[in-house]
């Protein structure tokens, strides 16, 4: 039986560099459906539910075992002249992706998956899970796949603007600039493997974590850290609590409640409806072993014996990128021209994929670079 009753998705440890003096007692949130800053909130009641992650003392004990180093590590970050490690590095990765993982956001995400399939094709009673179920399931993933986030390069970017970095309930941001703009992407969906991914996870009022695909992007820094000057940049940051937040921003100035407000209705455009899509697929060809199938209704699955369902998640796609987020020069990516689409060349050897890989440059980056500097210039020329 698990010792720890009120057990947190995001964990106190955390939340406490966003806490008032830092001092892990209270904590100011804006909750988006009153539309109002909540002052000296008590941070032991947030993100947080009775036995989450069951009464299991061992996998509550696997959780304390990544929470306790968490604050001696930030303690080490926040210090002057910190250089980030190769040991903090790693800490960071799979600190984010337990985080991105464990929330209650996470868990109702695919329990919705489960849902929506059962009520277009049905599945058989009982194989719906419940929330715990889905936590528990999201744990075993972790354990399962942790070293796939090893190959993904690490920088801080550090705050020096007068807009500063906001949390949220759901912080653990996953996100994919290269997948979301280049054309040959288009119609598939992306994850934790994928070319072009982004882990983004605020640390403090002034310190961002970044990791990043080195093969598509470039973060110029100098010992781990990259430096954010000005508000658009800070506000290209926040705007992704503000995209993926379930119900509360958490702030730690007092006085940011009509820049959060603001923000966060800007933002609102870009939250998705929905944050999964299901399509179906019935066989139309099967030629020298490869499958190929078309696009149905749920309703036409019926009668067909070789069929099949996919599940996209919706990512929201930013108005704007932090310019802190380069694109390398000469960037590549992975395909084998199948379903997979494009993963990073670590993925290739630790799936154990068999139909070989090819790389292609990602250069598509450079075009849609290209057409946004002539736009500039067509409303300049416009305006004069």
């Amino acid at each position: 039986m698990a010792t720890n009753k009120n057990q947190h998705f995001v964990p106190r440890c955390y939340l406490k560099a966003f806490s008032q003096n830092q001092e892990g007692k209270a904590i100011n949130l804006f909750n988006i459906d009153r539309r109002e800053l909540i002052l000296n909130a008590a941070l032991k009641n947030q993100c947080s539910r009775d036995y989450f992650y069951g009464d299991d003392q061992q996998l509550e004990d696997a959780i304390q075992s990544f929470e306790k180093p968490y604050g001696l590590v930030i303690q080490e970050v926040l210090q002057p002249g910190y250089k980030l490690t190769d040991e903090h590095k790693r800490f960071f990765k799979l600190f984010w992706l337990l985080q991105n993982l464990r929330t209650e956001s996470a868990s109702r995400r695919q329990v919705e998956i489960f849902e929506g399939v059962n009520s277009t094709v049905g599945m058989p009673q009982g194989f719906i899970p419940s929330m715990k179920q889905a936590v528990l399931q999201a744990m075993c993933v972790f354990a399962e796949h942790m070293d796939i986030v090893d190959d993904l390069e690490v920088c801080l970017v550090k705050n020096k603007s007068e807009i500063k970095y906001v949390t949220s309930d759901d912080p653990a941001i996953m996100a994919n600039r290269w997948h979301q703009f280049d054309r040959r992407t288009r119609g598939m969906s992306f994850g934790t493997g994928a070319s072009g991914l982004l882990a983004i996870l605020p640390l403090a009022e002034n310190i961002v974590f970044v990791a990043y695909d080195n093969d598509v992007y470039h973060i110029p820094n100098k010992d781990g850290w990259a430096m954010c000057n000005n508000a658009s940049d800070a506000r290209a940051f926040n705007q992704f609590q503000y995209f993926n937040c379930r119900a509360n921003i958490y702030v730690s100035n007092a006085k940011s409640e009509c820049e959060v407000a603001s923000s966060f209705q800007k933002a609102m455009q870009y939250r998705p409806r929905v944050r999964h899509e299901i399509h179906y697929g019935v066989l139309e060809s099967n030629k020298d072993g490869y499958k190929s199938y078309r696009v149905v209704k749920p309703e036409e699955v019926a009668g067909h014996s070789d069929s099949m369902l996919q599940i996209q998640e919706v990512f929201p796609v930013p108005p704007y990128w932090p310019s802190q987020i380069q694109w390398q020069p000469y960037g590549v990516v992975y395909t084998n021209g199948t379903g997979v689409g494009y993963i990073r060349r670590s993925q290739i050897f630790s799936r154990g994929l068999s139909r070989e890989f090819w790389q292609e440059p990602a250069k598509d980056q450079i075009k849609t670079r290209k057409s946004k500097q002539a736009r500039k210039k067509v409303s300049k020329r416009k305006r004069n």
